[in-house]
This record gives C-alpha cells, structure tokens and sequence, in this order.
C-alpha cells in the first residue's frame, strides 16, 4: 500500500497550497483601489464666460445669480460672422 502512504503525505500539501492561494487572492482583493465617490455641492465664486462667435446679446434668458443647465442668452451675429456662418451653411 504504497500509494496510500503518498496519498497521506500529497493531500495535506495540497490543502496547504489551496489555503495559501486563497488568502493571497483576498489580500489582493483587499489592495484594489476602490473608485472615489463623494457626495456634496460645489460653489463658485468668479465665472468668467465667453463667447466663441462675435454677436449681440439679443436676450437673456437667466435672472443674475441664479443658475441654468438651460440656454442662457441668445446672440445675434454681426459682420463678417454672420456672413461666413451663412456661406458655410
């Protein structure tokens, strides 16, 4: 019974390894870095805005200190604007 005697010998080895390998999975696990998510409100103090195109503001759709995720002014366009706008379109 040869076998037996290795057997004895190979499945506490085994049940060792399978241990270990366990733990280093959960101490692996455990140094990810986790995704930040925080919770809260930011405010600005100074905004400056700008326009991309020249034009005239035709109206304002947003009272001074409030805020808007909408459209908040409309601009008419002047000059040579208006006129490659027009040709481009």
């Amino acid at each position: 019974m040869p076998a037996k005697g290795v057997l004895k010998k190979v499945v506490p080895i085994l049940a060792i390894a399978i241990v270990a390998t366990a733990a280093l999975l959960y101490v692996r696990k455990q140094n990810e870095p986790k995704p930040l998510v925080l919770a809260g409100t930011l405010e600005a103090r100074t905004v400056n805005v700008g326009s991309l195109v020249g034009g005239r503001v035709v109206r304002v759709h947003v009272v001074p200190g409030h805020s808007s995720t909408q459209l908040i002014e409309r601009m008419r366009q002047t000059g040579s604007t208006a006129v490659r706008n027009e040709a481009v379109s």
